[in-house]
């Protein structure tokens, strides 16, 4: 028979029924063996191999110390994994006491004033996505109604908001991002600022998961909001390839799921519009980037293979060693009687803004090409077609012109 244990020889020495009940010393005593040979364990499992020891009365003072100083040292690294999860509880707002939140004093930086009021709001259970939106949107400097128009900062912010989601029991099955999909986005924004890509695509997984055992709720579903926003908020970098990397991932994603290109087409758009339209802001994207991305399934729009027509005739005029106009002058030869009436937008709308600007984005990169190949007329006739074209689409948006197309 192998030799007892420390631990069973002091419990079988200790606890036996005739030497109980135990005398406060021979308690104490016990407890500590309990918990030294707890932590040896835990630590040995976790992979730290240097066991510190800690005598009761050194427990007692580090303890008195602890309290006392808790207000005015800074944050530390634990040793023990039980002392950091008992940190990363202790720390949560959901747990902190309010005398200690109005002892606090207020920081001198307005990102962490912001954070303390929002970490004295979760603590009081006042916080909800509203809020949780207007404090993002403080942090960013913008309005609610301004687009996104640079890269966000790392204040440590989209992490402070996730915590609060996982916490308060909302963060599953992300249903708050159909609700507020301009709350998403925005956290989306300051979690990639963060450096939680990886996050992200495990997001994206899951949904796609979730779609393919419960089907398609829809063709704007969170699935293709999720990574429109994601698309949204690379194409604020300097530069796209990690746009087109990040696309590129999703599309394999997708296609390992035997899902419907319906989910990804509106990230397509927005990828495109930054490739085409906004080319002036970026340098070109290698061509092992941009070919799959032109090529790909998303292309051509499940619901209407027509509506990626004047997007992918652009798109050829942006190949980064290749440019060609085939597809462009192709466009304009089949509209050149009148003009898609997928153009014919509600009067007013911010799409048909960007119709206007796609157009006259299309027409000048058209006649540059022309006129780079020494084709004065064409170019002069192309620039003229969109001038027509962009000045009916105007008459409409003033309400001047019927719904139908003539």
């Amino acid at each position: 028979m192998s030799k007892p244990s420390r631990l069973w020889s002091i419990v079988d020495r200790r606890i036996h029924p005739p030497l109980l009940p135990l005398t406060t010393q021979d308690s104490q005593r016990l407890l500590d063996t309990i918990k030294n040979s707890f932590r040896a364990q835990l630590e040995k499992e976790h992979g730290l191999t240097d066991t510190i020891q800690a005598t009761p009365s050194t427990t007692a003072t580090n303890k008195v110390q602890s309290i006392s100083n808790a207000t005015t040292e800074p944050p530390r690294a634990f040793a023990r994994p039980t002392d950091q999860h008992l940190h990363s509880i202790l720390k949560n707002p959901l747990f902190s006491h309010q005398q200690q939140l109005k002892r606090q004093v207020v920081p001198a930086s307005s990102v962490e004033s912001d954070k303390m009021i929002f970490k004295q709001a979760v603590a009081k259970g006042l916080m909800n996505i509203t809020r949780a939106h207007g404090f993002l949107l403080k942090v960013a400097g913008q309005k609610n109604t301004e687009p996104p128009v640079a890269k966000i900062e790392n204040h440590g912010v989209g992490t402070l908001v996730l915590e609060w989601l996982r916490d308060s029991g909302q963060h599953r099955g992300l249903k708050w991002f159909s609700s507020s999909p301009e709350f998403g986005g925005l956290l989306i924004r300051f979690l990639l600022a963060e450096g939680h890509d990886e996050l992200l695509l495990i997001w994206l997984d899951q949904l796609m998961t979730k779609e393919v055992s419960l089907g398609a709720t829809g063709e704007w579903g969170i699935t293709s909001m999720v990574f429109r926003e994601l698309i949204k908020a690379k194409t604020l970098d300097p530069t796209l390839d990690d746009a087109y990397r990040t696309f590129l991932t999703g599309m394999n994603m997708l296609e390992g799921y035997s899902l419907s290109g319906k989910f990804f087409s509106t990230a397509w758009r927005e990828l495109c519009w930054s490739t085409t339209v906004l080319a002036w802001k970026y340098p070109k994207v290698p061509a092992h980037l941009f070919e799959p991305f032109a090529a790909s399934k998303l292309a051509k729009d499940p619901r209407d293979p027509r509506a990626h027509e004047l997007p992918l005739a652009h798109l050829g005029l942006h190949h980064p060693e290749k440019p060609s106009v085939e597809l462009a002058l192709e466009w304009l030869r089949r509209h050149s009687f009148g003009y898609p009436a997928k153009m014919l937008l509600p009067a007013g709308s911010l799409e048909m803004a960007r119709c206007l600007e796609r157009l006259t984005s299309f027409g000048i990169d058209t006649a540059q090409h022309l006129l780079l190949s020494n084709q004065e007329e064409e170019a002069k006739g192309v620039m003229e077609y969109v001038k027509k074209i962009t000045k009916i689409l105007r008459e409409k948006d003033h309400g001047l012109l019927p719904e139908a197309a003539p």
